[in-house]
C-alpha cells in the first residue's frame, strides 16, 4: 500500500508528460467508462481465480479424470451464465 501511495504522490509531482485530450467515451462519460472497464478488467482476473476454485472443489470430492473434471466445469460455467443472464 505505501509502494502504491509512492507511486501515485510521484505520478503528480512529476508526471511523464503533458496531460492529453479524453478520447472516445472519457470526454463526456469519463466515470461510468472507466468504472466499465474496470469492472472488466477485474472480471476476468476473477474468472481465473473462480475457475481454480471450481477445479479444486471438485477434486476436493476425489474426481481426477481430467475429462470429468472438464465437464463439470463446463456445466458450473453452463449454471453459472444461466444465472448471471
Amino acid at each position: 500500500i505505501v509502494v502504491i501511495g509512492f507511486l501515485a504522490v510521484k505520478s503528480f509531482l512529476t508526471p511523464m508528460g503533458p496531460i492529453g485530450a479524453p478520447v472516445g467515451n472519457y470526454g463526456t462519460e469519463a466515470f461510468f467508462e472507466s468504472f466499465l472497464q474496470g469492472y472488466l478488467t477485474m472480471d476476468a482476473i476473477a474468472a481465473l481465480v473462480f475457475g481454480i476454485v471450481i477445479i479444486q472443489s471438485i477434486r476436493a470430492k476425489g474426481v481426477e479424470d481430467k475429462n470429468t473434471i472438464l465437464k463439470t466445469t463446463a456445466y458450473a460455467g453452463f449454471i453459472a451464465a444461466a444465472g448471471l443472464s
